[in-house]
């Protein structure tokens, strides 16, 4: 028998928000619903991803917040993770090149 091997990820990131919230947002934008977003059904799901981050070591970053702000976040954890370079490269480029 085979044993398979999960790798765990160096960061994982929850973008947190009050449902309340994001259905105004939907409802801004002037888009319907779907069936998955009822008030109640977000607030459960809402608090089992809380939960898991909690127990995970999950990064939760505030998307009530605006754009720039959020991923400016998410930039900062990966740089303190070590994963994101400032310099932009072109890895297929690099390896046509090779």
């Amino acid at each position: 028998m085979q044993k398979h091997s999960v790798t765990e990820p160096d960061l994982t990131i929850l973008l947190d928000m009050d449902p309340e919230e994001s259905l105004g947002r939907v409802e801004g934008r002037g888009l319907e619903r779907s069936r998955f977003e009822k008030l109640g059904y977000l607030r459960a799901v809402r608090e089992e991803y809380l939960r898991l981050a909690s127990e995970m070591g999950f990064e939760i970053i505030d998307a009530s917040k605006g754009r720039d702000e959020v991923l400016a976040r998410a930039v900062e954890l990966l740089k303190q993770k070590g994963i994101y370079a400032s310099e932009r490269r072109d890895l297929r480029r690099e390896e046509q090149q090779a």
